[in-house]
């Protein structure tokens, strides 16, 4: 006997199986023609949970936030031409946070590029310099060679993807029509021939036992935790590693590290790294680095001054070193790296730690003292709110520019457990909120995001994925009218270009998206008011947008004044 199939159809079910064989159980699809066969196999197939998103900006970021909620791959499917470019900033994001995405292009076949073909622009290996693996598959041919390939080769690539070289892969699919499950191509045997694919484990790497040698002879050790994708186990663990060793460990505020309760971490660090003569803090043997590079600036120039050996630790071996002063890169599992910590070194400089933790301590004071005493109107106010208002076990997103450079200044430690995440991987502002309801979208954590309004504006489209899918998220939007950060650099003395090139002011009544996409809007004029509103008027099982209207050049002004304050409590001269 035999069965009629429709070629393309078959082609896109056989790949689509193999997935949820390996693992995968999330797809974010956006609409299209090109895309038919692809999109059909998906969802016809109850093995995965599909999201149909319509902007393909939106729809990367979302299966971005999936994949860092969830901690395994999630699929990517869009039409052919453009649609295919609008995914690359999240790819981007993707390859250099090592985010698990794969990406399932549709593409018109290689004989129609070049000829004026509509939709058609050329697709091959189109994110070549930000990603771990691609694969076209040709046009589907039905036979037991090309079958053999093309699933040995997704299987390949999805290894590659989660396991060997972390990050997105890109499977390239051009298909000739027809493209529906009723236009029949081919006769098969009812019994047609597919192969069996058998998935590898990883291998391990132990960690450089030289380099161990040196973190053993080091009598004064700091480690630098970076943004990360550990999970909270791993950040425990090097906390309690680190701790017993006498290794002062400096929480970026994107690692999550300063944010789970009864951690030792150092957090005020971005404050007091930045004065160089602090000369007992620069006389230590070796710095670790664990995690991405930090967002602080005075903490990458801590590292790139300090003159001792500086080891980087993570999986694959990156160079995470902007700096570029790094001695050694360990190849290594980070449980391994610390397992190895544990039972190879001694106890480090106990009076070196102590010294560190006094600073820490000092800084603290200045901190509370500072911010307690500020208004809602002053930027940095808004991250040390917070962190006493949002529940235990939240996940909570920080957005990029000024925002997460006061979650570092600011935020102090919390006492609770809250997943922290951050799109760090190029810092950008596009793709905040569509990663964040990605985060919140199968999470049993409320979600909470910090964002500037330009961030907000810019990827506020994606706020449709939200009403959609009926994900609560509560935004905080730190509304100061335009670019605020760029009132720290030299050009905002230019006044006659200053507003009109780099603030550039929106002027925009935010209350109106709210109504748009059913949410909730509050705009509190006060840190009482901004209380309240967490305590008897916020709904979580809603989207929240909470607009807190700030002055950039007051908040510019009281940065100055902290650090200042803390110069003072050291007992420092000016540098």
């Amino acid at each position: 006997m035999t069965i009629q199939i429709n070629r393309n159809i078959y082609w896109s079910q056989l790949f689509v199986k193999q997935l949820a064989a390996l693992g995968v159980k999330e797809v974010s699809i956006s609409p299209g023609s090109r895309s038919t066969p692809l999109t059909y196999a998906f969802a016809t197939n109850n093995d995965f949970k599909k999201y149909v998103n319509i902007d393909e900006r939106s729809s990367a970021y979302f299966a971005l936030g999936l994949a860092k909620q969830q901690r395994r791959p999630v699929a990517v499917v869009t039409t052919s031409g453009t649609a295919v470019a609008e995914l690359y900033p999240a790819i981007i994001e993707a390859y250099n946070q090592r985010v698990p995405l794969i990406i399932c292009t549709a593409d018109r076949p290689h004989y129609l590029r070049n000829t004026g073909a509509n939709q058609t622009i050329n697709q091959d290996n189109i994110y070549s310099n930000h990603i771990r693996f691609f694969y076209d598959t040709g046009l589907p041919i039905v036979d037991e060679q090309n079958l053999t390939t093309f699933l040995n080769k997704l299987t390949e690539g999805f290894y590659t993807g989660f396991k060997t070289d972390c990050g997105p892969v890109h499977f390239n699919f051009p298909f000739e029509k027809p493209f529906e499950p009723d236009s029949y191509t081919d006769k098969l045997p009812d019994e047609f021939f597919i192969p069996e694919i058998k998935f590898p484990s990883r291998q391990t790497t132990e960690p450089d036992k030289d380099v161990i040698s040196k973190i053993d002879k080091a009598e004064k050790v700091i480690a630098v935790v970076g943004p990360n994708n550990f999970g909270k186990k791993t950040l425990l663990k090097i906390d309690k590693t680190f701790n017993e060793k006498n290794i002062p460990v400096f929480a970026d505020s994107a690692s999550g590290l300063r944010f789970l309760s009864d951690n030792n971490s150092i957090v005020n660090h971005t404050a007091f790294v930045r004065f160089e003569n602090l000369l007992d803090l620069n006389k230590n043997d070796v710095v670790l680095l664990l995690g991405e590079a930090p967002v602080s600036n005075s903490t990458l120039g801590f590292i790139e001054k300090t003159e001792c050996t500086k080891i980087s630790v993570n999986s694959f071996g990156d160079l995470k070193d902007p700096s570029r002063t790094v001695n050694h890169i360990i190849k290594s599992e980070e449980n391994l790296f610390l397992d190895s910590i544990s039972n190879s070194i001694k106890a480090k400089n106990l009076q070196f730690f102590e010294f560190v933790k006094s600073i820490e301590q000092k800084t603290e004071e200045v901190r509370t003292k500072n911010i307690e005493q500020a208004d809602l109107k002053i930027e940095s106010v808004v991250s040390h709110t917070l962190m006493k208002l949002i529940p235990d076990e939240s996940n909570l997103f920080i957005g990029n520019s000024t925002v997460i450079r006061d979650f570092d200044l600011f935020s102090g430690k919390s006492n609770k457990n809250i997943n922290i995440f951050s799109n760090r991987g190029t810092s950008g502002i596009e793709g905040n909120i569509a990663t964040t309801l990605g985060v919140a979208c199968n999470s049993s954590s409320p979600s909470f995001m910090v964002l500037g309004d330009l961030s907000f504006y810019y990827d506020s489209n994606s706020l449709l994925i939200a009403k959609q899918n009926k994900i609560p998220l509560t935004i905080i939007i730190i509304n100061n009218n335009g670019g605020g950060i760029f009132s720290m650099l030299p050009i905002s003395n230019q006044e006659e270009i200053f507003e009109k090139y780099f603030t550039t002011p929106l002027n925009l009544n935010l209350k109106y998206f709210a109504e748009l996409y059913d949410g909730n809007y509050f705009n509190p004029n006060s840190v009482e008011e901004l209380s309240e509103i967490f305590i008897t008027e916020l709904d979580l099982s809603k989207l929240n947008i909470i607009e807190i209207k700030t002055d950039s050049a007051a908040s510019a002004e009281f940065r100055k004044l902290y650090i200042k304050n803390i110069r003072q409590k050291l007992e420092l001269n000016a540098d």
